[in-house]
């Protein structure tokens, strides 16, 4: 799957705004590698916090 193929849902991406500006490349490349290993074509605010919960583990 390319990364053209996935795709933010707009709660997803104004969820971004949330995250430091220096750090905000890094976090949606890591989103989008758990997106693209999992097979989901459309990021969620709930998978990004699914992701994020498995970083704190």
């Amino acid at each position: 799957m390319s990364e053209s193929e996935i795709k933010w849902d707009l709660t997803a991406e104004l969820s971004m705004d949330f995250v430091p500006i220096f750090v905000r490349g890094t976090v949606k490349k890591k989103v989008e590698a758990a997106a693209r290993e999992r097979g989901i074509k459309e990021i969620t605010v709930d998978f990004i916090e699914e992701v994020r919960k498995e970083k704190d583990r």
